[in-house]
């Protein structure tokens, strides 16, 4: 039978994350990429899209197709580097504010559909084991100081 393939941790993260993306588009106007950028971009402001990328941990190569898409749709602008003309520095606008403000008021009915069949504790499990699997305390490093050097920058 087919056990040790539907019991295999990748196939198991790829349906979560399938049924979390379906979930998230039924419910909010942008991709969790995007989602997760506007948040990044409302933490720490204005950066460019290649310290954008590291701290949302996506692909810097297609990061540019992300925030042509955001900047196209109003929540974002972008601009050339002060420093360095090659990069280009992206910040949140105000209807990208309202996107979050709107996204985050959907968010935990997602979150209650995704994980509805789990009690408290082991929800905090699921998100304990998650993070240490995905090493997100390292991201929030890089997240922190990213907003550290934005300050240093102001």
């Amino acid at each position: 039978m087919l056990t040790d393939l539907l019991h295999s941790p990748g196939h198991l993260f790829r349906r979560c994350l399938q049924l979390h993306n379906s979930l998230f588009a039924a419910e909010i106007d942008v991709t969790p990429p995007q989602f997760a950028a506007l948040r990044a971009l409302e933490e720490v402001g204005e950066v460019d899209q290649a310290t954008l990328a590291e701290i949302i941990a996506y692909d810097r190569v297609t990061i540019g197709g992300l925030v042509d898409r955001l900047e196209n749709r109003g929540f974002v602008t972008r601009r050339v580097g002060e420093h360095d003309r090659r990069t280009k520095q992206v910040r949140l606008t105000e209807a990208g504010r309202e996107e979050l403000k709107k996204s985050r008021a959907r968010i935990p009915s997602i979150n209650e559909r995704l994980l509805g069949r789990l009690n408290p504790q082991e929800r905090r499990l699921l998100l304990e084991l998650l993070t240490k699997v995905a090493e997100v305390d390292a991201l929030t490093d890089r997240f922190q100081a990213a907003g550290r050097n934005r300050a240093r920058a102001d």
